[in-house]
């Protein structure tokens, strides 16, 4: 590892480019303008299974200003699990056929939320079709 130096004004305090008061430093450290982020690590988006289908979801979460206190996995609206520790993942048993669209969304202690994009999975009956 090298030394890292902050982007201070001229004042000396760290840069805080939309002036939220989180320095740039600390809140995009992931590249991604927030503090907290979270993705849908699997299934991935277009993913196909048989029914009865089990399902492994798996979320990967980034938290630069805070702890993370829980990831929630849902199902359009309905929650499928909350988990509180890492790794943040779940097995989803018995999955009928049909059409989903999963999120996940973590909390952490500092009040912030973060919601994944959403993906599209699809899971197929013996026959062919749902």
């Amino acid at each position: 590892l090298a030394y890292h130096f902050l982007s201070v004004d001229q004042s000396g305090n760290p840069i805080d480019g939309n002036g939220n008061g989180i320095p740039d430093y600390l809140e995009d450290a992931s590249g991604s303008g927030q503090p907290l982020t979270i993705n849908l690590i699997t299934p991935t988006n277009n993913a196909s299974y048989a029914e009865p289908a089990t399902i492994p979801i798996q979320a990967s979460v980034f938290d630069w200003s805070s702890v993370v206190t829980n990831v929630s996995f849902y199902r359009s609206s309905i929650q499928i699990a909350g988990i509180t520790n890492a790794p943040y993942q779940y097995t989803w048993p018995i999955v009928a056929a049909g059409s989903y669209l999963l999120t996940a969304t973590a909390h952490d202690l500092a009040g912030a939320t973060a919601t994944s994009v959403s993906i599209s999975i699809s899971v197929t009956n013996y026959c062919g079709s749902y």
